[in-house]
């Protein structure tokens, strides 16, 4: 038995309102719905569900068991989600400014070594050794090489 399907054809049926509403939406047999909910509550030890042939409500059980099982389910189909995202492949494209020389001599091999972990990934770099408007938002990433730590930093020595 599957308890997470039986749950689920559970809450369909509060949500939905009848056995056979559910079996349509779920492509399967209304004697296989009903027997699904038999199960469950075999299971539970409790009945769910009061049915007629007219209507069909709640248990004070059953009204219990479906907002517990409803925010499982929820929370369920997010961790399946975050999990899946987690697995997902880097990809998308990067631009990068760079200064002519620092970008040929350090910038080429780093994004050689990405590139190889990271395939799917494009990267866009200008090497120029103005400096970009960021203000413009051409770049994802801009560096900038300057001399003045070097100064500041033989200044206090």
């Amino acid at each position: 038995m599957d308890k997470f399907n039986n749950m689920r054809v559970f809450c369909r049926i509060v949500e939905l309102g009848t056995f056979s509403a559910v079996a349509r939406e779920l492509k399967l047999s209304t004697m296989m719905v009903s027997k699904y909910i038999a199960q469950l509550e075999a299971s539970l030890g409790v009945v769910l569900l009061h049915r007629t042939t007219r209507s069909l409500s709640l248990t004070s059980a059953g009204e219990a068991y479906y907002h517990r099982s409803k925010q499982l389910l929820e929370d369920l189909a997010d961790l399946e989600s975050s999990t899946a995202q987690l697995g997902e492949r880097v990809k998308g494209t990067i631009k990068i400014s760079a200064p002519i020389d620092f970008g040929g001599m350090y910038m080429v091999p780093a994004i050689e070594a990405y590139l190889k972990k990271y395939p799917e990934v494009r990267i866009l770099m200008s090497l120029d050794n103005k400096p970009p408007n960021l203000r413009v938002g051409s770049f994802d990433i801009s560096l900038l090489v300057t001399d003045t730590w070097i100064r500041g930093w033989w200044r206090g020595r």
